[in-house]
């Protein structure tokens, strides 16, 4: 039951990167797309009047390598098959703050970039704001 103040999460520390719930009412993280998965537990109904620590780690931050693709590229592979990469970089900042990468050796014309994780699936960005700048040179 969600809303109610007496339900605590809290990392348990950061060797085992593994959460813990304190609840004093039933928490039910078995609905579909809940945040169970995302605090390390599972899609289970957890009991009253206990601490749960998660069965598996905390997994924030799941993007380990943002891929910036371009619809003009035909000549680029990855792990053997076409991709459409221009560029890709391993974000060094923490959750929630700015990422400000500068690609370097690009050459385009019309571009449509789309942003995508190391699995090659689409990058939600939840509403926030997004600015790619681009730099065209020739040689």
């Amino acid at each position: 039951m969600f809303g109610v103040n007496d339900n605590i999460t809290k990392p348990t520390g950061t060797y085992t990167l593994k959460c813990k719930i304190a609840c004093s009412h039933e928490i039910d993280l078995s609905i579909e797309n809940s945040i169970a998965t995302l605090l390390g537990f599972r899609n289970v109904v957890y009991t009253t009047d206990s601490t749960h620590e998660s069965e598996n780690t905390v997994n924030i931050m799941n993007i380990n390598c943002i891929k910036i693709e371009c619809n003009l590229i035909t000549d680029s592979f990855c792990d053997g098959s076409p991709s459409k990469t221009i560029h890709e970089f391993y974000p060094t900042v923490a959750v929630g703050y700015k990422i400000v990468e500068v690609p370097r050796h690009l050459f385009f014309i019309k571009v449509e970039i789309i942003l995508k994780d190391h699995k090659d699936r689409l990058i939600n960005l939840r509403g926030e704001p997004i600015t790619i700048q681009l730099q065209i040179t020739h040689r």
